[in-house]
């Protein structure tokens, strides 16, 4: 049967001589010609294969070819000098003459009388490494046939397409450059055949491996067979210089794969089929811990941008920290804490999915997305069930899963509902924007010089008003600037009223404000009372200096 499907193959004009019929690949053969034959005259390695015999007797081992059939299937062209140079014509001998690769075989000499003999040849000794690589592309085409039928040269180009797409996905990282990875099992491939036994599984790609030139999968082979038995031989900057182009698809489709399947897909993350991205999860994360780092300032496009030009550490607000701690159980503060343990991984996605460069994100864009998907709403759509369906395996390169993070942000969303509820410091808030708003500390400084030089003034009070006046105008300003702004957001939606809630409990143990607070006012006219430092202290100092 396999010669009548060769025989018709060639006669159909598939092939340009019978050696080249795929019907032959099911057959082993060890005769193999050099990877230059394939990758430049594919034809003639098959030629070679099935016409040739190995002739080890001189210098270069060869294959021999009777130069009779090259011209019966036309494979020589006119000017033989346009063969590559690993093939010869040897009109003399009317042979042709093939650079064989070095795979084991027989060698077939011809006697003064004709006839011919078979021996072995004897030639240098190869190593056990260099014998065993010979082999496996000496396999290769019965190995594209039915790789089952042979396991171990599979095992030896599955391992080199692996630890290829490894490097070429910088370690199974879902972003160039970024923490983002996804931590495939040790005892898997990212990629099955379109033949195989198996379905590819959510974390796998389909690779033909028939889209493969055969000179290529001879390279794959011996890559693998180094990267298996002696590693340190494996080249693998030269393996991916041939291969780079064909192999940096296949990393792009698996990337995306991952990202489409554990990133973007309706099951994980948001609720409700939410209209939401990653890219909003991460932008509504990044807004929501640069508010928890600093209270103060509104989570503007803009200010975010400042944020990720700094080079400062992310950490939760001192003064925030303390009202945070004991407004909270200790498992409900732990949440924040533990979201905040991701900032710097956020930080790098910011600049892997809306930055503009390196050191700046692209702002027009960021207010773009904000304005259409509001960081809270985002933060809201978050389904238990959904983050549960994020794969474990796909993780920040600090060995932090992006499913945890997921949980934190969801908790630090319902805490911070919590805080906007009943933690807003009306008191500290009143105080400040009203009382703070006339205070000069200019002329409040130069009073309390004058004070001190009266025996008759409360020397408590002389006391605090000088640790008051070692504050700056700038505190109190922009402590004004934080009451008045926790006024108007007050009354403004849930997010409006969190960020509200957090201005108030960071102005409420602001130290220029405790200061202010700790001021007593004592009049010895009559009557004895205190007063906070506030509109009266002038009057009171009139009171001392005139």
């Amino acid at each position: 049967m396999t010669v009548f499907e060769v025989l018709e193959e060639y006669h159909e004009g598939f092939v340009d001589a019978p050696s080249s019929a795929s019907a032959l690949r099911s057959l082993t053969n060890k005769v193999s010609a050099a990877d230059e034959v394939y990758e430049d005259a594919e034809e003639f390695a098959d030629f070679a294969k099935w016409y040739g015999t190995i002739d080890r007797s001189g210098e270069n081992p060869a294959i021999v070819i009777d130069k009779r059939f090259a011209d019966a299937f036309g494979l020589i062209p006119e000017d033989p000098d346009e063969l590559p140079e690993q093939i010869t014509v040897d009109q003399q001998s009317q042979q042709v003459l093939v650079a064989e690769s070095g795979a084991s075989g027989e060698v077939t000499t011809t006697t003064k009388t004709g006839t011919t003999k078979t021996k072995e040849t004897q030639v240098e000794e190869k190593s056990v490494l260099e014998q065993t690589i010979d082999d496996q592309k000496a396999t290769i085409d019965s190995w594209l046939d039915s790789p089952t039928d042979h396991p171990e040269t599979d095992r030896y180009i599955k391992t080199a397409l692996r630890d290829l797409l490894e490097e070429l996905t910088d370690e199974y990282r879902l972003y160039e450059g970024q923490p983002l990875e996804y931590n495939l099992s040790s005892q898997k491939y990212p990629f099955v055949y379109p033949d195989g036994t198996e379905s590819p599984d959510p974390d796998q790609i389909v690779i033909d491996r028939h889209e493969f030139r055969r000179s290529d999968l001879r390279t794959l082979v011996e890559f693998g067979v180094r990267r298996v038995e002696k590693k340190n031989t494996a080249d693998l900057e030269e393996t991916l210089e041939k291969l780079g182009t064909q192999l940096t698809d296949y990393a792009h489709q698996w990337r995306q794969k991952i990202i489409d399947t554990y990133l973007e897909d309706d099951s994980v993350f948001y609720k409700q089929h939410a209209k939401y991205d990653f890219t909003d999860f991460v932008l509504a994360s990044y807004t929501h811990l640069c508010l928890l780092d600093s209270p103060w300032t509104d989570p503007t496009p803009e200010n975010l941008n400042d944020r990720f030009e700094s080079d400062e550490e992310f950490s939760v607000d001192s003064q925030l920290r303390e009202q945070l701690k004991a407004a909270l159980p200790p498992e409900e503060y732990e949440h924040i804490e533990s979201a905040m343990e991701y900032a710097d991984d956020i930080e790098r996605m910011m600049g892997e999915l809306l930055a503009i460069s390196s050191g700046s994100l692209d702002v027009p864009a960021v207010r773009q997305r904000m304005e259409r998907s509001e960081p809270y709403d985002v933060l809201t759509m978050l389904g238990r069930g959904y983050i549960n369906n994020i794969e474990s395996r796909v993780r920040f390169d600090t060995r932090k899963s992006l499913k945890d993070f997921a949980h934190a942000m969801y908790d630090v969303r319902r805490e911070l509902d919590e805080i906007s509820e009943r933690e807003f410091d009306d008191e500290a808030v009143e105080t400040v924007s009203t009382e703070f708003a006339g205070v000069d500390l200019d002329r409040i400084t130069d009073l309390y010089e004058s004070l001190e030089t009266y025996d008759d003034v409360n020397p408590d009070f002389i006391e605090e008003l000088g640790k008051f006046c070692r504050h700056s105008q700038e505190d109190i300003d922009e402590s004004v600037d934080a009451a008045i702004r926790a006024m108007e957001l007050r009354d403004g939606d849930r997010a409006e009223r969190i960020r509200a809630a957090l201005i108030s409990q960071k102005l409420t143990v602001m130290p220029v404000v405790n200061q202010y607070q700790n001021v007593p006012l004592e009049i010895n006219e009559g009557d004895a009372g205190k007063e906070r430092l506030g509109g009266r202290f002038v009057e009171v100092s009139d009171h001392y200096v005139n």
